[in-house]
């Protein structure tokens, strides 16, 4: 990432751009001292997008990709759904259309590394489940025994 940096005239604050006016941009809008006629201005260039939204600024990240493989595959897998459903068309319009950078897996990846992938996640939340309801026996066993205590 890039370090570049301006000041807001209005404000005086550092801005890190990056070399992207889309930040500057973000800040102005934000900023309490630029005038509202500026601001309409730069909302009419500049939506305001979704901060929570990354694909809408280009932000996806490999990490991003795999969760939403790991997603998508256990939506395919819950609802028992063929794993060539990759190749419909209009799973690929939906998805392109939700994030243009999304990478569809393939039926080959659904039906071996993703699979495999899943079925590590339940395990592994099966075992913390089960500790979890051990824990909960035993404080309940302890709440008991002290509770017989206390009211002898």
């Amino acid at each position: 990432m890039s370090n570049k940096v301006c000041n807001c005239r209005y404000c005086g604050e550092e801005v890190n751009h990056g070399g992207n006016a889309v930040r500057a941009a973000a800040h102005l809008t934000d900023c309490l001292l630029c005038p509202e006629a500026i601001r309409l201005d730069i909302r009419k260039i500049y939506p305001k997008e979704d901060p929570d939204n990354k694909a809408s600024q280009g932000l996806w990240t490999s990490q991003d990709q795999w969760d939403f493989e790991a997603l998508f595959s256990d939506f395919i897998y819950v609802n028992n759904f063929p794993f060539n459903i990759v190749n419909y068309e209009l799973i690929q319009a939906l998805i392109k259309k939700l994030n243009p950078h999304a990478k569809i897996p393939s039926a080959d990846k659904l039906s071996t590394a993703l699979l495999d992938a899943s079925y590590q996640r339940v395990r592994e939340e099966r075992s913390i489940c089960r500790i979890i309801i051990l824990r909960c026996r035993m404080m309940r066993q302890m709440t008991s025994v002290t509770t017989q205590y206390l009211t002898s």
